[in-house]
């Protein structure tokens, strides 16, 4: 799973009106909370640290930008669920739309997480979701993935 990163440090500063890719989203809810998400009802989120992994096939960098967007339409799953959980870090796979499922699942054994709420952002492939929850006691890989990103990633909306 390797991503790219400009070297200014500005993840969408190389990308054009064209481009695509995979991207994944580090979330944090403070405290657990139920969340109604669109078609998909009412769900009780686990305080926590999340990753949600998508993907633009084509203008990742205005996929990006909607996503720190405080207001907006909610269109896609993850809109609901950002609406209460600040991303604290972004980590985009240039070109690598396709691999979004395979890139979600190594996430998920690589960080020991569990799908809590199927089918969040997984309504057009066979992944049980796209939303992960990574166990207390393992985000400290998740906390070395952060760091690995740049200051301009980790920033929050």
């Amino acid at each position: 799973m390797k991503s790219h990163h400009p070297a200014s440090g500005n993840p969408l500063e190389c990308y054009h009106e064209t481009d695509s890719g995979a991207y994944q989203l580090i979330l944090r809810l403070a405290c657990p909370m139920v969340i109604a998400v669109g078609a998909l009802g009412e769900h009780a989120f686990p305080a926590g640290s999340y990753v949600y992994t998508g993907r633009a096939s084509k203008s990742l960098s205005k996929r990006i930008l909607r996503h720190r967007r405080v207001e907006k339409k909610l269109r896609w799953h993850i809109d609901y669920l950002l609406q209460q959980a600040p991303i604290e870090g972004i980590q985009l796979y240039p070109g690598k739309a396709t691999e979004e499922c395979s890139i979600n699942n190594e996430t998920a054994r690589a960080l020991r997480g569990f799908f809590p709420i199927k089918g969040f952002g997984s309504s057009d492939c066979r992944c049980p979701s796209h939303l992960l929850l990574v166990p207390e006691k393992d985000t400290r890989k998740l906390k070395a993935m952060i760091a690995r990103m740049s200051p301009r990633e980790q920033e929050k909306s």
